[in-house]
């Protein structure tokens, strides 16, 4: 986690300068293809960092409708960075797939759990690891495992071409703590942990293997009630596209004072000179307590106040709830790069008005400042 929280506030200057300098270049700039570059791989650092704290975290279920095909593209995109090039990953997703109720962080484990598996059994040899999303009835799909035969359900499967399983370690592989791994190699808990989440979410799992002739997990969701997704991952960001920025919502012209507060020198100046480029008037703090002296010198002189979490001598959640005492309709946002116990649903009982996650981009700052503060 401490790792992490560096690691994104070095993307967020990274990010941050880069967009900056898309701004201030002409669109048929001869650079603008290279920053675009720069911002395609910087993203795609963050979404890593972002999988990788997934397994870390240890937050209470948030059970809704998702669809899975963003779930196994990510998933696929982590494993293409992580595995050796000994192994070759296929996917094969049918578009389109219908949603399930299930916990997005809990499905992306599971995902990663048998991808894991499926690496250690081919570690010595290589070959070849399939996903595969597909959807449809049960009786087409995933007969005699317990649905309806016109329900409508969604298959995942993760397949390897490895060593394969005996029968008797078939039987007995989602038992806890039950490895065929040498001590120190495995607990015997991972496919313990998929069984129970697949369980949780009211779906099924079966696994097809053979001595040396690889595996097949196959995991079947009953489609949710509702039709609605939540786990639509759309790009925060469209500047990869072109340099220019939209053209600017009504608050974002008025002057609005901000007080901008972050123990990153960079992350602190480039935050400030974005916003002033959109209207803001800016004045940082590198800390809370100087943030905090800084406020209440004047609480009327502030529209909004913009704080990183992990901070010496005073949080952003302390410093929100002291600055709310003084305001308390003043609209606080809160950014972390990763802190252990802070979360959206941490900041909103707390009081903070927003809650973003580093490395955060130009535009959704911008954006959530001008929900926040525009008409």
């Amino acid at each position: 986690g401490g790792i992490a929280h560096d690691f994104n506030n070095i993307l967020q200057g990274m990010l941050g300068y880069t967009q900056l300098a898309q701004r201030r270049l002409d669109d048929q700039h001869t650079a603008q293809p290279h920053l675009r570059e720069v911002l395609k791989g910087g993203r795609r650092a963050a979404k890593m960092v972002q999988h990788i704290l997934a397994f870390s975290r240890q937050q209470e279920r948030d059970p809704r409708a998702i669809v899975l095909e963003p779930i196994v593209t990510e998933a696929e995109q982590l494993l293409r960075a992580s595995l050796p090039t000994t192994i070759s990953i296929e996917s094969r997703i049918r578009p389109n797939s219908p949603p399930i109720t299930a916990d997005p962080t809990e499905i992306h484990q599971v995902l990663m759990n048998l991808a894991t598996n499926a690496y250690h059994a081919m570690i010595d040899d290589g070959g070849l690891l399939v996903i595969a999303l597909d959807w449809g009835t049960a009786d087409q799909l995933a007969p005699n495992t317990g649905f309806a035969h016109d329900a409508l359900v969604v298959v995942v499967e993760v397949s390897d071409t490895g060593c394969g399983m005996s029968d008797r370690v078939r039987e007995r592989v989602f038992d806890p703590y039950f490895t065929t791994k040498e001590v120190g190699k495995g607990t015997g808990m991972g496919l313990a942990v998929v069984h129970g989440i697949v369980t949780h979410c009211g779906g099924r799992i079966v696994v097809e293997s053979e001595e040396g002739a690889g595996t097949v997990f196959r995991i079947v969701f009953p489609v949710a009630e509702s039709d609605s997704s939540d786990d639509a991952e759309a790009d925060e960001d469209n500047d990869s596209s072109s340099s220019r920025p939209a053209a600017e919502p009504l608050g974002l012209r008025r002057g609005h004072r901000i007080l901008l507060v972050d123990d990153r020198q960079s992350v602190v100046e480039m935050a400030r000179l974005a916003l002033e480029e959109s209207g803001f008037a800016v004045e940082t703090a590198p800390d809370g307590v100087g943030a905090l002296a800084l406020f209440r010198s004047d609480p009327a002189r502030w529209d909004a106040v913009v704080t990183d979490q992990t901070m010496p001598g005073l949080t952003g959640s302390q410093l929100c709830r002291e600055v709310l005492k003084h305001r308390p309709d003043i609209p606080v946002v809160l950014c972390t790069g990763y802190s252990e116990g802070m979360d959206a649903r941490t900041a909103r009982r707390i009081g903070a008005a927003a809650f973003l996650e580093k490395p955060i981009s130009i535009s959704r700052l911008r954006r959530t400042l001008s929900e926040l503060l525009g008409e």
